[in-house]
């Protein structure tokens, strides 16, 4: 709450900001950044490694994005694998230092695997919450009255935060490999066939949300893939879930003169990850 705060000062006094520079990116970034242990000064660092390593994962593939993907995942590398002997030396309160510490039937995690570990959660644990906050954000730009019933009734922020989950999700597509033969209508998911799941269509399945396509965070019931499931269940679902509700709760309480400046906010491209790569915003 306090980073939200902070983030929103400069806007509010200038009366405007890009939404996505200013406050959804940074915000879970901080907040990743101190439970890891890491500085979040470095957070523009992360962005652009974050940025090249979610690029290679989508379905636009190039080259150029192949070589941004390695050049960041070697310097991310280094540059975690740097913390983590620092922590190693001197533990603090920290996730790192509790990763370095933990062991199992005392089997501890090696530093190849402690590294791969810190690059996953601090990747994972803002990519996505950034592009949920911004699509939350824009979502409710565009459904006034949607909008309103929540500055109206903020308790209901927590569901309102699913229902954008659902309506606009941050992971469009996965994959899985099938570990059992699987019927599927009349074709067959064989064991070891590898399948990409389109998350953002279940998510509008009408069969299990009537009238899909229309935003109603006063909904029912709210059914949604927005983090996986089973063994694949997103480990940072409840962050995500916090960091979104505190920050359109804030933006809300803060800015009630919100609104979009302009009507064609840009898109980042990809089929994986949908999220905008701006959205400029007016504060009355």
């Amino acid at each position: 709450e306090e980073i939200a705060d902070g983030l929103l000062e400069k806007g509010l006094r200038d009366g405007g900001m890009d939404l996505i520079e200013a406050y959804a990116f940074p915000l879970p970034v901080i907040v990743i950044a101190e439970m890891l242990g890491v500085p979040a000064e470095d957070r523009a660092k992360f962005r652009g490694w974050s940025n090249a390593m979610a690029a290679a994962m989508d379905a636009h593939w190039s080259e150029e994005i192949d070589r941004q993907a390695n050049q960041a995942t070697g310097e991310i590398w280094e540059y975690l694998s740097h913390i983590i002997d620092l922590r190693s030396q001197d533990p603090g309160p920290d996730l790192l230092s509790a990763l370095i510490d933990a062991s199992e039937s005392g089997d501890r995690l090696t530093h190849d695997e402690l590294v791969a570990m810190a690059i996953l959660l601090l990747v994972a644990g803002h990519e996505t919450t950034v592009n949920l906050i911004g699509n939350g954000t824009l979502a409710l730009l565009r459904h006034p009255e949607q909008m309103e019933l929540l500055r109206r009734e903020p308790g209901r922020m927590a569901h309102a935060v699913e229902e954008l989950l659902r309506y606009d999700a941050p992971v469009q597509m996965t994959g899985r490999i099938a570990r059992v033969d699987v019927p599927l209508g009349d074709k067959l998911i064989r064991k070891g066939d590898a399948v990409s799941i389109f998350l953002g269509a279940a998510n509008r399945d009408p069969e299990v949300n009537p009238d899909p396509d229309r935003l109603d965070i006063a909904r029912a019931e709210i059914h949604h893939c927005g983090f996986g499931g089973g063994i694949h269940y997103c480990v940072g679902a409840p962050l995500a879930r916090r960091e979104a509700q505190i920050a359109l709760a804030t933006l809300l309480a803060r800015a009630p003169g919100l609104r979009l400046a302009g009507d064609k906010p840009a898109w980042r491209p990809g089929v994986v990850f949908r999220g905008l790569a701006n959205l400029p915003v007016e504060i009355g």
